[in-house]
């Protein structure tokens, strides 16, 4: 009986350390440059995947003045084939997120602009949905624009708000 009790124990001890040892991952963040890697902090960790729960993270990069104490952490994701991009201050507030959507996702004023093609675009690309809390929520949209230019298939972004007219790419 002993001897089964100590297996027990045994296994318990293993799995507690195995979960511990899940649970205690930790995440390093890239600073802009590429050339040194930072931890991110647990908090903001926990706070991405309390947020997005099904999101894993596929990267990290912190951007801002780290030595200051005014970084934020930008969590990449893609999932189901859309990609995610969350920023959270040390803090856990909140900066700002890129989170692709389809089309028929967009507003419908909007909607009516890309079909109308007034900015001359060929083809469209990804659309993004892009939130911002610098100023108060603002909610834009990014989408991808490909049009032919001296024989070379050119990329260019357009922002617009959930009216359909050009944006002011002011929060970024």
């Amino acid at each position: 009986m002993d001897i089964l009790n100590m297996k027990r124990i045994v296994a318990l001890l293993f799995c507690c350390a195995l979960t511990s040892h899940l649970y205690a991952q930790t995440y390093l963040a890239k600073n802009a440059m590429r050339t040194r890697e930072i931890p991110v902090p647990k908090n903001v960790v926990k706070k991405f995947k309390r947020t997005y729960p099904n999101a894993h993270i596929d990267s990290c990069y912190v951007y801002g003045n780290v030595e200051a104490k005014e970084e934020h952490y930008m969590f990449y994701s893609r999932q189901q084939n859309r990609v995610l991009n969350v920023a959270f201050d040390r803090h856990c507030a909140f900066t700002e997120s890129k989170t692709e959507i389809s089309i028929e996702e967009l507003p419908i004023a909007l909607q009516k602009t890309i079909s109308q093609n007034s900015f001359h675009a060929e083809s469209i690309g990804k659309v993004f949905k892009l939130v911002g809390s610098r100023r108060k929520n603002e909610i834009e949209y990014l989408v991808e624009c490909f049009t032919n230019y001296q024989g070379n298939q050119l990329k260019i972004p357009m922002y617009f708000n959930a009216a359909g007219f050009g944006a002011n790419p002011g929060f970024r």
